[in-house]
């Protein structure tokens, strides 16, 4: 900490009462911050419930921030995209019995699939067993820390400029579930994994 907002805080904290509401809520932090996520969250799920896309489905991804879309026809457990811990954007397989991994790699590093990497404003890392694309909490509010906003941070904005939060996420969302081209590539690129898988590609 350095000496300026040391020297801050006996103004933050004048009053023994002040200083222990901050000892208290901060032994909450993680709490405030995964609601404030949340609460933004059922906003960003209420839009897909009041404008479903077509072949698409959403559904939590085991907890109230988490959530992924998948294309209905494959299930749950297909190569899907969504938003996994605390907002990272991901393009994301759940089943490697199911699905080739390896295959859906192979394919995502040709030409002919590469339109649907190309929907990530950013990857931060590719190519794993089960995150293909990731792309590290890439929000924008004028912060200094735009495009790499911390957790911490992010949930704030989430609960304060909620709106933004919001429409920003839906966008990157519906860069797939609204293009016809891409929802198209993702179905074959599950067709070709679950044929390749059988040995049949």
């Amino acid at each position: 900490m350095n000496k300026e907002l040391f020297r801050e805080t006996h103004n933050l904290f004048d009053t023994p009462e002040k200083w222990n509401a901050f000892v208290e809520l901060s032994n909450f932090r993680g709490e405030i911050e995964f609601k404030w996520l949340a609460n933004a969250t059922q906003k960003v799920r209420k839009h897909f419930l009041d404008h479903p896309p077509e072949y698409w489905t959403f559904e939590s991804w085991d907890n109230d921030v988490d959530t992924r879309w998948h294309l209905s026809e494959f299930g749950r457990s297909s190569l899907a995209v969504g938003f996994g811990w605390n907002y990272q954007f991901l393009l994301h397989l759940i089943d490697f019995e199911k699905f080739d991994s390896e295959l859906i790699t192979e394919n995502l590093r040709t030409e002919k699939f590469s339109p649907i990497l190309r929907c990530f404003d950013r990857i931060d890392r590719q190519f794993e067993t089960n995150a293909k694309a990731l792309e590290y909490q890439n929000f924008h509010f004028g912060s200094t820390n735009d495009g790499r906003i911390p957790v911490s941070e992010l949930a704030w904005y989430a609960a304060h400029e909620t709106d933004q939060f919001v429409a920003q996420a839906i966008e990157k969302v519906e860069r797939f579930t609204n293009d016809s081209m891409i929802t198209g590539l993702m179905r074959e690129l599950n067709e070709v994994s679950l044929r390749g898988l059988d040995g049949n590609s």
